[in-house]
């Protein structure tokens, strides 16, 4: 996900800006790419974006088609699974969130 800060859960639900899903509707590429960088694994993927934007979106500068195109363009420009791979870690195991947050933060994209 993305979140307003640079370290740490950061600012939640700040001040109410309603998700629109035609925001990010409109311009098909970012939902063909969001639903590629950026899947729920559990709920329908507006609903989980919804939830993304009212509880990290609202508290950036953003408004919200600038908001999900950052999202996808940081997927985009890093790949997560090499950095992961790199130290170890591969699809199918289990690991500690710590091993993979560490993992992340002292990779060159931090």
């Amino acid at each position: 996900g993305l979140w307003p800060s640079n370290m740490g859960r950061g600012p939640e639900f700040c001040v109410p800006k309603s998700f629109d899903p035609n925001q990010v509707s409109q311009i098909f590429i970012l939902v063909s790419k969001l639903s590629t960088a950026w899947p729920s694994l559990f709920v329908g993927n507006q609903k989980f974006w919804r939830k993304q934007w009212n509880k990290h979106g609202s508290c950036s500068a953003f408004d919200q088609y600038h908001y999900f195109k950052l999202a996808s363009d940081i997927w985009e420009e890093n790949n997560i699974t090499a950095i992961l791979e790199k130290n170890g870690i591969t699809p199918g195991a289990s690991y500690r969130k710590e091993r993979i947050r560490d993992a992340i933060l002292f990779s060159e994209i931090s």
